[in-house]
């Protein structure tokens, strides 16, 4: 699946990539290396203990560009980049963008609430409560972030992640953070 994101992005005009390693860290840099078999250039971020994605890019951000692109590793993508790199920048003022989309298993994913500007609004972590009401919005692993989202990491907590730390974080501060809808496939 690694391989195909990065052919995939490649296809867009993307070449630099960061991956954040951990399990099975040496059989991925051992097949990866350094990207230039598929005309691309990988460096690595290891963790030595889990700080999950938001906390490893928090902690390397110095080497991160003003805008940047964060796809978990186990999504096979077969969407228009084009058009969400688009809706991203037409939010100028937009920390990050998450594609977000109706879900076959709407229990098995988090969600989101968002007003009519696509501005999210609230974010819906599973487990539901018995017999809470969700809109079937969930949100994927794919985002568009500014680096000054990053300033949204929780201090002093282990295993950070962007759909229940960061981007939480960023609308409690009121911080505009936006959907992207599609049904293509993510």
């Amino acid at each position: 699946i690694l391989e195909h994101q990065i052919t995939f992005f490649k296809k867009y005009g993307i070449n630099n990539f960061t991956i954040i390693v951990n399990y099975l860290k040496d059989s991925i840099k051992d097949y990866f290396k350094d990207g230039e078999r598929w005309g691309v250039e990988i460096t690595y971020i290891e963790e030595d203990k889990k700080f999950g994605t938001a906390g490893s890019l928090t902690q390397n951000c110095h080497s991160l560009p003003n805008q940047f692109i964060v796809v978990y590793c186990d999504y096979f993508l077969n969407f228009n980049l084009n058009k969400f790199i688009y809706f991203h920048n037409s939010k100028g003022n937009s920390l990050a963008t998450v594609i977000a989309q109706k879900n076959t298993w709407p229990h098995e994913a988090d969600h989101i609430e968002y007003d009519n500007q696509s501005r999210i609004t609230k974010l819906i972590h599973r487990p539901f409560g018995a017999g809470q009401k969700i809109k079937n919005c969930a949100i994927t692993g794919l985002y568009i972030c500014k680096k000054d989202l990053l300033k949204y990491f929780t201090l002093n907590k282990e295993d950070q992640s962007f759909e229940k730390d960061l981007v939480p974080n960023a609308v409690s501060a009121n911080q505009s953070i936006y959907a992207y809808l599609t049904d293509e496939y993510i």
